[in-house]
């Protein structure tokens, strides 16, 4: 089984439509990737970061530049 996970970071003067993107946009992507085996989606809603304690430790394990993200579980 394989997840994808696709973000688009929240950065100044960012548009989202969320309600569309969780009805028409999920729709469209159920339509045309069912036939490849989706099982199923998930739509998350970042929130804000946090800790900077967290964000310090980060580089004492890698030097890859994360993308972090705290979500709230839409559908």
């Amino acid at each position: 089984m394989y997840k994808l996970s696709v973000m688009y970071p929240n950065q100044e003067d960012a548009r989202f439509d969320f309600d569309y993107y969780r009805t028409k946009h999920m729709d469209l992507v159920q339509a045309h990737l069912s036939s490849f085996g989706l099982i199923k989606t998930e739509v998350d809603k970042g929130m804000v970061e946090a800790g900077a304690i967290l964000r310090a430790d980060i580089p004492i394990f890698t030097n890859v530049t994360p993308i972090r993200q705290i979500s709230e579980i839409l559908d």
